[in-house]
């Protein structure tokens, strides 16, 4: 769903342990936020968000490539640890998913064992 409201209801309803969205944009490169806000920052945000960021972009073949926290609807809303990547272009995210994807459960399973 493109509202970030009703993709952080539907995160709360499903219990998950973790959020993370993903979202193609037009420019080439890899942005990933986490909740930062209100002079308090997610830690385990920021946690998944760097090891995302340690493998989402090698795989996406980008070399502009950032973390940032940000306070929009889905990353305030959910009450599990949520980051939101913005990736681009979307020729090299359809010619590359299976590598996005297996990134994605890469930096999944290391943030996992660091939180254990």
């Amino acid at each position: 769903h493109p509202d970030g409201s009703e993709q952080a209801a539907l995160a709360n309803a499903a219990e998950g342990d973790a959020f993370v969205g993903l979202s193609i944009v037009g420019p080439p490169g890899c942005t990933i936020a986490f909740y930062a806000g209100r002079g308090w920052a997610s830690p385990a945000g920021r946690q998944l968000a760097e090891h995302l960021h340690l493998r989402v972009p090698e795989a996406l073949e980008v070399k502009d490539s950032e973390i940032r926290g940000m306070a929009t609807p889905v990353l305030t809303e959910t009450r599990m640890p949520a980051v939101v990547c913005e990736l681009g272009p979307a020729s090299s995210v359809v010619e590359r998913t299976g590598q996005v994807a297996g990134a994605v459960a890469g930096a999944l399973a290391a943030w996992i064992n660091e939180c254990s």
